[in-house]
């Protein structure tokens, strides 16, 4: 009996990497809209052929008990660029303005170190910033004349990628770039952007979609760089 879809559903599908999480986005007679809750990737199947994959477990409707699970990838879902930038310069200004009302002597490496090391604690900044990079912020924001907007990092300067890379690989090397742990090794992180994209290809096959083709291991490395130096 064929499987009725409606928006409420999410659906699952097991992969090496865990479960990925796909809701119901819209639906009409002929076509199902899905998107990957974590990565923000939509999917677009016909009816018939997503019941079916229902039907065979290839794809499998999340039990209730799941819905922590569900509900934590949405949290944890990528923000849009606005909200990174207003996110990171409240943060940045957090530090500066503390490190200015404190009267730290900020041109002291090792006296801001220390006021950063405490700072850090009290702001619940699990990744806390180099001393340098908040000497550097100070002086950015004096320079300014005290203009918070002088603290914003500069995430859209990555140029223009559309004419290499499809906006559905762009979307999934971002969002996997910026979520993942940097403090592993290149190729490691290169390894695990390649199954990714296998789980992301495995779903999009099921629905007769073209295939995303994987960017070279240097150009991930150019990618991975351009995440890292917005981090500073």
């Amino acid at each position: 009996m064929p499987y009725s879809i409606t928006n409420d559903i999410v659906l699952t599908k097991a992969t090496k990497l865990g479960k990925t999480f796909l809701k119901v986005i819209s639906t009409n007679q002929k076509t199902v809209t899905l998107q990957d809750i974590k990565n923000k990737v939509d999917f677009i199947f016909d009816s018939n052929h997503l019941e079916t994959l229902i039907e065979n477990g290839s794809l499998l409707v999340a039990q209730p008990d799941e819905l922590e699970s569900i509900l934590k990838s949405t949290q944890e879902a990528i923000l849009p660029i606005e909200q990174q930038i207003n996110k990171e310069r409240i943060r940045r200004l957090n530090y500066v303005k503390g490190a200015l009302e404190s009267s730290v002597k900020y041109g002291s490496q090792p006296k801001l170190a220390a006021y950063v090391s405490i700072r850090s604690l009290e702001l619940v900044d699990t990744k806390p910033p180099s001393a340098v990079s908040v000497y550097r912020w100070i002086n950015t924001y004096l320079k300014s004349g005290q203009d918070e907007l002088s603290l914003n990092p500069k995430l859209n300067n990555r140029g223009n990628r559309s004419a290499k890379v499809c906006p559905a690989q762009d979307q999934l090397i971002d969002a996997f770039l910026i979520a993942c742990n940097k403090n592993m090794k290149m190729m490691t992180l290169y390894r695990e952007y390649l199954e990714r994209l296998k789980c992301e290809n495995d779903i999009r096959e099921s629905n007769h979609q073209e295939k995303i083709i994987a960017i070279s291991s240097e150009g991930f490395r150019k990618r991975l760089d351009n995440i890292l130096k917005t981090k500073e």
